[in-house]
């Protein structure tokens, strides 16, 4: 019986020493939502929490709703969800009830600071934005560009034979057709900048025939 018990300690030994080597913090409640265990990385943060509850080891927002409800013996799937600190850093929650062998239920709860990665993220869908609106300025500014040198053109050719009617006609013609390609544009992005299902879907078959 010794052997076993001394076994027993050592393996406890063996296993709390890797849990205190992870980078996540681990904590195990009792059926009352009392701390049983907390590894390294929690004491560093919270200090000695054995004992008291989730509310008092981590703040009036605990107990949050990743808790299985006490009592609960019933085998589920993992909990999971994202919590907001007090000072703006991201945690990834995970709860699981697990029952151990004197067959009291344990709630284990791992948490992760991914607040790094919840900021890598903005930047990059904020650089992917960027870029979009970087083509979509590009292809304006073509769009825009095209018309107004047909438009200078056309005055050119007017100003070159003024006594030339039948000139004069053609270029009206094209300084109109330059106006109306502009107006057209314009109101196009206007529907688009108003949030308008209808306005999207032009300036997306607009993009397409600018080949952006």
């Amino acid at each position: 019986i010794r052997e076993r018990m001394s076994e027993t300690l050592r393996l406890r030994a063996f296993f709390e020493t890797v849990l205190d080597r992870l980078v996540i913090c681990v904590t195990v409640f009792d059926e009352s939502g009392r701390v049983e265990y907390a590894n390294r990385e929690i004491r560093d943060r919270f200090g000695d929490v054995a004992g008291r509850s989730c509310r008092e080891a981590f703040g009036p927002a605990r107990p949050c709703a990743t808790c299985p409800p006490p009592g609960h013996d019933r085998r589920e799937p993992a909990v999971e969800r994202r919590h907001t600190t007090p000072d703006a850093r991201v945690v990834e929650l995970t709860c699981i009830r697990v029952h151990g062998p004197d067959g009291r239920a344990r709630t284990v709860e791992t948490a992760v600071d991914v607040t790094k990665g919840e900021l890598l993220g903005r930047r990059l869908a904020r650089a992917e934005r960027l870029a979009v609106a970087g083509e979509i300025a590009a292809g304006v500014v073509h769009a825009i560009n095209n018309p107004l040198d047909g438009m200078r053109r056309a005055l050119d050719l007017s100003d070159a034979r003024p006594t030339d009617g039948r000139r004069q006609t053609e270029m009206h013609a094209l300084l109109r057709e330059g106006i109306d390609r502009l107006v057209h544009l314009t109101g196009t992005l206007l529907a688009y900048a108003r949030a308008d299902g209808e306005g999207r879907r032009q300036v997306l078959a607009w993009m397409r025939e600018l080949g952006l």
